[in-house]
């Protein structure tokens, strides 16, 4: 199901995620203190984030697309690049007249678990190659789009749901018991697809809709996935016992999400297609009949594997203890009421929840003095070293 926005491009990101419901995979994760993605795009705006920052092409050209750039990392890696760049971030929002925010625990862990969610969108496809594909593969045998196509199908851009990647994947999966012998019949191959096939199909459909039906240059808004919801889905339909995420459950079939590896949305999605026949025969082998799913719920579901990506390894904190010491962090700060009196790091949070520490550091930005040459000197840390010194940082309470 597709929501039409007549908002500005330039004042809210393309995608919109649920809620980031993080789960108890290793020791240092919260376990109540859940992110929230559609809340964090909230902050995003409300805060002059996206003056600088775009997302999917929409918004300022300042900073790096967040869409790019949270694709390939988890919650470390983000807060890293964050930190690295604070005394830069000073700069332009004084240089354009952005107050610098003063963040929440509840903000800094929201504006994170949504940057961390856009990286599950894949970029938007070519409507040319969409076409193509739609010609190649057969579909235009069976079904018509804009002018062309058969008629032993609907037409597909006269189904909104179909238009986005979601609402497509359960198009295709819910009729594919149903396509799959009559594509036998006609001779026709049943094709293989990649993430960006069901990119670029998508956006051949929308825009064979729009020839038809004109509507505004607004971005189409994806209805939100809940990770929880995607949980219960998982559970319900016993996918676990054929495939294992992130190291649990039994069965052959592949690992729906393996520890350190992160799929877009869409990869998710074509996966589901790609063994629609081989999962089809293994229903019937047991005797059982395939679910059927509505867009909501395959938003679900890839919200919940996407969410198990969110922390994908733990920090060590006697590796923290050592990156606070070395990159100047006990030369501001006191630990235990010892040192300089920048703040003891030792009470930064009634409870060392992910959210308190991230805020921590973010906060940072509200006393930098950005036209003191010796910010040139910030200690810059990788991926790494984040897990470990946030790590360092939840002892402190402890």
């Amino acid at each position: 199901m597709i929501i039409s926005s007549r908002l500005p491009a330039a004042l809210v990101p393309f995608f919109l995620f649920h809620v980031l419901a993080i789960l108890p995979l290793c020791a240092q994760e919260p376990s109540a203190a859940a992110q929230s993605a559609i809340a964090g795009a909230a902050v995003f705006r409300e805060q002059g984030c996206v003056a600088c920052h775009s997302v999917n092409g929409s918004g300022g050209t300042v900073g790096p697309d967040l869409q790019t750039l949270s694709s390939s990392t988890d919650v470390y890696g983000m807060t890293a690049a964050l930190w690295n760049h604070l005394p830069e971030m000073a700069a332009h929002m004084d240089s354009l007249s952005i107050p610098r925010p003063r963040l929440s625990a509840r903000e800094a862990g929201d504006l994170v678990a949504y940057v961390y969610m856009l990286g599950g969108a894949e970029r938007a496809g070519s409507a040319e190659a969409g076409a193509e594909l739609f010609r190649e593969s057969g579909c235009i045998r069976c079904h018509r789009a804009g002018t062309a196509g058969g008629v032993i199908g609907p037409a597909l851009d006269r189904i909104p749901s179909l238009q986005s990647p979601h609402g497509l994947a359960a198009g295709l999966w819910n009729h594919s018991g149903a396509m799959i012998p009559r594509m036998n019949e006609m001779g026709i191959p049943y094709p293989t697809l990649t993430a960006e096939d069901l990119s670029n199909l998508g956006s051949f459909l929308r825009a064979s809709s729009r020839e038809r039906h004109p509507v505004t240059d607004a971005p189409a808004w994806v209805l939100p996935g809940d990770p929880v919801r995607g949980r219960t889905l998982v559970e319900q339909e016993g996918c676990t016992s054929c495939h294992r995420i992130s190291g649990r459950g039994a069965g052959s079939a592949p690992e729906l999400a393996a520890p350190g590896i992160r799929r877009s949305n869409e990869a998710y999605l074509a996966a589901l297609w790609n063994k629609g026949p081989a999962m089809r025969a293994a229903f019937a082998a047991r005797g059982d009949a395939p679910p059927s799913f509505e867009p909501g719920e395959m938003a679900d579901l890839t919200s919940y594997l996407q969410s198990l990506g969110y922390f994908q390894t733990s920090g060590d904190a006697g590796r923290g203890s050592r990156v606070a010491r070395t990159g100047g962090c006990l030369d501001c700060h006191g630990w235990n009421a010892d040192g300089p009196a920048a703040g003891d790091l030792a009470q930064i949070a009634p409870r060392p929840d992910v959210a308190d520490r991230l805020a921590v550091l973010w906060n940072h930005l509200t006393v930098l003095d950005a036209s003191d040459p010796s910010q040139g000197d910030w200690s810059r840390v990788d991926r790494s070293e984040m897990a470990d010194l946030l790590e360092f940082l939840g002892t402190a309470s402890q």
